[in-house]
């Protein structure tokens, strides 16, 4: 990113702070505290100041600035981060800094009210703001106006924080402000853009407008943030799951009839979210006179290449697991012991998948899909969300075609996830055996849902033999995932390893 050296005394102007102290002490502070910095786990070098620019925002108010920074770790790659940061004269919702008398307090100006609503005055009036050597660009679509019809609007904070910002405004609108950027095409602006404006797929959440920074210098467009439609949701389909299994783990029940009916109806649910999937997917796949988006068929070096890299993860994570075997309770790291006895073997067919591959197309696709991203409507349907893949790959693999089962598996895999959850949260009698038939059955009235809205002419047999190298893949990230962050939770993704691997033969 190209760098502004505006200083004022050997500080940013107005800031009162110099950018050494800004880099070295305030900014690792505040960011390594928060959620949605992704180098947790990682040694912090530096923070390289790209962006600190005054935005001369048309109402006027509190000063603000956008700075852009990346963070340099020790190992691996760099990240690049986003702020608005404002000075003011009492304590933010989330403040960095407090100035002593006369100095005021350095705060994340997106916690605060006034300003999320001159964002959303920025995207709606298509505002075009000189920052730095870039310029801040607001681009509303067509929908805005349907969603919001002027006037003042209650901001509202979820109350927690993901990889992004989200913050209500009003009833019917979401002001989603990403944290960690790249350069480039962001997808969930070009997926919501295409689903919900070109295509009208009524299961996703309207795309209403998009805020960038677009350096003039060449240095491409940074997504800063979305408007997109709230939805009036019960909750995500993750919490509804774990709700539905702990009252069918542990409440008490006039009779069996009683517990098969609450089955019966959730898992009826289940098979519309394989609908919905499908649909989402048929969707995808039908923009031929669309480059971006038109479907492309897979090549035999392109499977034969992923099929190497899938046997790759799959040795360096089981040596990982090797040395946090502690965590696993001992009958699971027992059966772990004996399913990677037949190590070499797993290897060898994962390799020798990739010589033939399936005779299926490559699509656009979510890129991250599990229940967590599904949003329940009072309507008793879903509403995908949260198009921008994982924030940690880049764009242009978040942005790269894929085949569809990617999606699935992420789905099949979010349900084991569940069930494992369930057991471990409330063990009891009988409750390990139920959770795993439960999770049997989701997965097949799932897949069953999921086909019939594709009514795609494959083979079933190989369509499956398929589904079972993606949920390889996503099970081995989930236990990297667990080992970096959560290594108490390790045995969940590593009985779904076990199962897996029993299942390559």
């Amino acid at each position: 990113m190209g760098t502004n050296n505006q200083k004022e005394e050997g500080g940013v102007a107005g800031l009162g702070l110099t950018r050494e102290r800004l880099a070295q002490e305030i900014l690792p502070a505040y960011v390594t505290g928060r959620r949605w910095f992704s180098g947790h786990g990682r040694r912090l070098v530096r923070l390289d100041l790209d962006v600190v620019d005054l935005v001369p925002f048309p109402n006027g108010g509190l000063a603000t600035w956008l700075l852009l920074f990346t963070a340099q770790f020790a190992e691996g790659a760099a990240q690049s981060y986003a702020l608005f940061l404002r000075r003011q004269p009492a304590a933010g919702r989330w403040t960095l800094h407090d100035g002593g008398a006369g100095g005021g307090f350095l705060v994340d100006a997106v916690a605060e009210d006034d300003f999320c609503r001159t964002l959303l005055e920025q995207v709606a009036s298509a505002g075009d703001l000189p920052v730095g050597p870039g310029r801040l660009v607001g681009r509303p679509t067509s929908m805005l106006s349907g969603l919001w019809p002027r006037g003042p609007v209650a901001v509202t904070y979820p109350g927690h924080e993901q990889s992004h910002t989200s913050v209500e405004l009003g009833d019917r609108l979401l002001l989603k402000v990403y944290r960690q950027v790249q350069r480039g095409t962001n997808p969930e602006v070009e997926m919501g853009e295409y689903l919900s404006i070109r295509r009208e797929f009524p299961h996703v959440a309207r795309l209403a407008g998009s805020l960038t920074y677009e350096d003039g210098a060449g240095g491409g467009v940074v997504a800063l943030g979305i408007l997109q439609e709230r939805i009036d949701a019960t909750g995500d389909a993750w919490t509804r799951t774990l709700e539905f299994l702990e009252r069918y783990l542990t409440g008490r029940w006039q009779d069996d009839a009683g517990r098969r009916n609450f089955l019966t109806r959730a898992l009826a649910g289940v098979e519309r979210l394989g609908q919905r999937v499908g649909e989402l997917h048929a969707c995808l796949a039908t923009a031929k006179d669309e480059p971006a988006f038109a479907p492309e068929p897979l090549s035999g070096p392109e499977w034969g290449a992923w099929c190497q890299e899938l046997a790759h993860a799959l040795q360096t994570t089981a040596d990982r697991i090797e040395g946090e075997r502690r965590h696993l309770p001992p009958p699971l790291a027992s059966a772990w012991r004996q399913a990677w006895a037949r190590g070499p073997q797993l290897l060898a067919f994962v390799r020798a998948a990739g010589q033939t591959p399936p005779s299926l197309a490559k699509i656009r696709i979510h890129g991250d899909l599990h229940l967590g991203q599904v949003l329940c409507t009072r309507q008793d349907d879903v509403v995908f969300i949260d198009f921008e893949g994982e924030p940690g790959r880049p764009l242009a693999e978040r942005r790269r075609k894929h085949l569809p089962l990617r999606d699935v598996a992420g789905m099949v895999r979010s349900f084991g996830y569940a069930a494992r959850m369930a057991r471990r949260r409330w063990p009891g009698p009988g409750r390990a055996a139920r959770a795993a038939a439960w999770e049997r059955q989701a997965v097949a009235r799932f897949l069953a849902g999921y086909q019939r809205a594709r009514a795609e002419p494959v083979d079933h047999r190989s369509w499956l033999a398929c589904l079972d190298l993606f949920c390889l893949e996503k099970v081995l990230y989930e236990c990297r995932y667990e080992i970096d962050h959560r290594p108490d939770w390790l045995e969940i993704p590593v009985a779904g390893l076990i199962r897996q691997l029993n299942r390559l033969r």
